[in-house]
């Protein structure tokens, strides 16, 4: 046990946690991004002029809560494939910082294994950006306001999550600080995704390209997608559309 600690704590078994946790993180915000989507599936099945469904949306949250002892072992898990990420990623970060005599003097790639970019000189501090906002997120959200509604085929009222998110994302306020959180997250991906790769010796000349073209996909429809969710809503409550209820 203890030379596995020795090895995990290494500096390149520091690299491989961090490449590992950043890939399931990743994972985790894909999925959680596909299921704030059905925001956007059209009300009773087909197009009526409005492109929100607040009872499929209030379903899939009833779905995630009624999941019990299920959803609190997978809290865990996440909570502790963040830290474990959190602290790898900090660490080699201040490592290679220390290593280096003095920072990045231009912009643009070395070679296949070094891509340096904004994201990537910027990765700590878009990490703790994430991690802040992570933390503003679930107090928001998660253990926001508790409106309550009717749910088909439930005698008890359910929380209204739907009206949680569509009025937390009418004041202007709250939008514009999303969707900043949301570039920064893009950023960190761009980068993220491709290095991790890299940390488990995934990565190679023949196989870099696409990998970094990838990550550029992965972080531009993940941006799209989280910062398309409070435009939307807030557009259609600013204006009185009939996109949102």
């Amino acid at each position: 046990m203890a030379k596995r600690f020795h090895y995990a704590w290494s500096t390149l078994g520091k690299k491989i946690v961090m490449g590992l946790t950043g890939l399931g993180l990743t994972g985790f915000v894909t999925g959680h991004l596909a299921g704030n989507l059905l925001l956007f599936l059209p009300k009773e099945g087909y197009y009526t002029g409005a492109f929100h469904n607040p009872v499929i949306y209030n379903q899939y949250s009833h779905h995630l809560t009624s999941l019990g002892p299920l959803l609190w072992a997978i809290e865990i898990g996440l909570l502790a494939i963040f830290f474990a990420h959190l602290l790898t990623g900090a660490v080699v970060a201040l490592a290679n910082n220390a290593a280096r005599a003095r920072g990045y003097e231009v912009d643009g790639n070395a070679d296949y294994t070094s891509k340096k970019t904004f994201s990537s000189k910027t990765m700590i501090w878009t990490g703790i950006i994430v991690a802040i906002f992570i933390v503003i997120h679930l107090l928001n959200f998660k253990y926001g306001v508790e409106y309550k509604t009717a749910l088909p085929g439930l005698a008890e009222p359910q929380r209204d999550f739907y009206r949680l998110v569509t009025e937390f994302f009418s004041k202007p306020l709250n939008m514009g600080f999303y969707m900043l959180f949301m570039l920064w997250l893009a950023f960190h991906v761009r980068h993220g995704f491709w290095s991790a790769f890299q940390s488990l010796g995934l990565n190679s000349l023949r196989y870099s390209k696409a990998l970094y073209i990838l990550a550029l996909l992965i972080a531009f429809f993940l941006g799209i997608g989280y910062l398309g969710i409070p435009v939307y809503i807030f557009i259609g409550k600013l204006f009185g559309f009939p996109w949102i209820a």
